[in-house]
């Protein structure tokens, strides 16, 4: 489906956060909700694929990104249009739901990958600290 009118679906939360989609004041989480919504906020990592796979359900909805700031070196930060709250973000400070899986720096981290299940990893060296760690290769 295509983009939902986000400032048809905007309500208040207690506390003055927003949730995107909200039915009622009284829960993000409300059963009556029709549509639940996520947003790429672009910081890398799985959040976008977490969005792509929950986008893959019949009542998830995108909700657009905006410039939130740039930091002095020029990197940009951004968030939901209007700074509101959503469903499922990769910026965690306007996530309902936050994302962390616990042990992921073995998957993320290459080498520490091929620690973990060496004999599924193709033959791997590492050099750190100018030093050969593990298996050191042969010349040829």
């Amino acid at each position: 489906g295509g983009l939902e009118n986000p400032t048809a679906v905007k309500r208040e939360q207690p506390g003055g956060d927003e949730i995107a989609g909200s039915v009622d004041r009284r829960a993000a989480d409300n059963s009556e909700r029709r549509y639940y919504y996520c947003t790429d906020c672009k910081l890398g990592g799985h959040g976008q694929r977490f969005c792509l796979y929950l986008l893959k359900r019949p009542n998830w909805r995108v909700y657009p990104s905006e410039k939130w700031f740039e930091d002095q070196q020029g990197q940009l930060s951004f968030c939901p249009l209007g700074q509101v709250r959503v469903d499922f973000t990769d910026e965690t400070y306007f996530s309902r739901i936050s994302m962390d899986i616990k042990g992921r720096i073995w998957i993320e981290d290459k080498r520490l990958l091929y620690e973990f299940v060496p004999d599924l990893m193709p033959l791997t060296f590492v050099i750190q600290d100018q030093r050969w760690r593990g298996p050191i290769p042969l010349d040829e």
